[in-house]
């Protein structure tokens, strides 16, 4: 990311002081003392990001109903990060890994309201993006990829792979899914961040998958994540490290970056929306020695949470490599997490996820043979005439799973009423009629 340059970062505009917000005096937000000719005296007791500090006094004194939510929201507090890391830890030693994580993980990871609405985040460069002008939506170059910018902002606009065919055919940028009642919810409590009851989820705009035209849908909705056939190969990051160097600055060190994708068991579906099967997962880099700079064997539970962990690219097409066929996924072992996956010290803690069957290549489908020669070929349509010409046709076979998949007509959706549980009320106006064929 291109920095800013310095007058940028701290020059407000002419455009702020014409608008509402600009009508407020700064102390009011930020403290200090205005009468003050002292540069010193006039700063002491000033908050450079008040809306972190004391919300309810700052932005919630216009925005209340949206600061008593979103001042626990994942994005100010990363509270999923506390509760996982407590989940690992030898409580006893809570106090020194706690300073560690304020040191490392909060330092980046939380952030104010300001960070979305007015500058860049604290761990990208901070600064005004529009001389302190307060805007609705974020803007997503320099302020939601600023944060999600190695993996979901690369992902995202094809500086890695084909890139995402919401951003390349529709001109979707990050607030077209994740909406206002999403970032400002509340996490307090959350065992992940994927149990947020206002997550957004594809099933939000692709709906009832199950009856569509694509047969495949119909097979795998309910059993396996959308991202495992929709998603290309994501980075995965190993073995975190963290340090102050001998000029007291803090950092820390990623052993090393994967670019791969693995398909491992679902282990949580208490999350909504997470009562498949099967989902990707993601290599996180927490190790057992995260903290060790700081307090020798912090993370003795180490094994209570996996660390590979479901995963949501944001690099989504359509059609990929994995959907092009069922058996670029179905007897395809090298797909699957498996313990050779697993570094020695990981082992346990990703037991749940380990696909311990993988799922068997799928035979080659018969060919369906009709009787036909008491047909009249003139009446004789084919699948593709249908489509062609008499509108959205979706031809289903109702038949029994298994005779479908022995053989069945090109482009046919397998849906067999008494499997589905297709129920009518016989005083409806329409009612749902199944009718066999051999009485047409």
């Amino acid at each position: 990311m291109a920095p800013l340059e310095p007058q940028e970062k701290v020059l407000v505009s002419e455009e702020f002081l014409n608008s509402t917000h600009g009508e407020i005096s700064c102390e009011e937000c930020h403290g200090g003392n205005p009468a003050e000719a002292d540069k010193t005296k006039a700063h002491e007791g000033m908050e450079p990001y008040p809306a972190l500090k004391n919300p309810e006094k700052t932005c919630g004194e216009c925005h209340e109903d949206i600061v008593k939510t979103a001042k626990n929201s994942l994005h100010t507090t990363l509270s999923t990060f506390e509760t996982v890391l407590k989940t690992r830890a030898d409580m006893a030693l809570w106090d020194q890994i706690d300073e560690a994580r304020s040191k490392h993980c909060a330092a980046c990871h939380t952030n104010s309201c300001a960070a979305c609405h007015i500058s860049r985040p604290k761990a990208s460069q901070k600064g005004f993006i529009n001389g302190h002008v307060f805007q609705k939506h974020s803007d997503p170059v320099n302020q939601c990829t600023a944060c999600h910018g190695s993996r979901v902002g690369m992902e995202y606009y094809g500086m890695r792979g084909e890139g995402d065919v919401h951003a390349a055919k529709y001109n979707m940028d990050c607030v077209s899914c994740h909406k206002a009642e999403e970032m400002h919810a509340d996490g307090t409590g959350l065992p992940g961040r994927y149990h947020l009851q206002e997550m957004v989820h594809c099933e939000d705009c692709h709906q009832k998958l199950e009856y569509g035209s694509v047969r495949d849908h119909a097979i795998h909705v309910g059993k396996v994540q959308c991202q495992v056939c929709h998603s290309q190969t994501y980075v995965n990051c190993y073995s975190c490290h963290t340090g102050r160097d001998e000029e007291g600055l803090y950092f820390f060190t990623n052993q090393k970056e994967v670019e791969s994708m693995k398909i491992g068991m679902n282990y949580d579906k208490t999350a909504p929306e997470a009562g498949y099967d099967y989902m990707l997962v993601r290599h996180i880099p927490a190790d057992p020695d995260l903290f060790k700079f700081y307090v020798q064997d912090a993370l003795k539970n180490f094994d209570q949470v996996p660390n590979w962990k479901r995963t949501s690219p944001h690099n989504i097409q359509r059609k990929t490599w994995q959907n092009a066929n069922c058996n670029n996924c179905h007897g395809q072992p090298e797909l699957f997490l498996s313990k050779d996956d697993l570094l020695d010290y990981e082992k346990k803690a990703n037991e749940p996820v380990v696909v311990a069957n993988v799922p068997e290549a799928i035979k080659e489908t018969m060919p369906f043979s009709v009787d036909t020669s008491g047909v009249k070929k003139s009446m004789v349509v084919d699948a593709k005439w249908l489509h062609d010409n008499a509108g959205k046709v979706v031809l289903v076979d109702a038949r029994s799973e298994d005779d479908y998949n022995k053989g069945h007509i090109e482009g046919a959706v397998s849906l067999n009423p008494l499997a589905a549980g297709f129920r009518a009320d016989p005083d409806d106006d329409d009612p749902l009629t199944l009718v066999d064929f051999e009485d047409i």
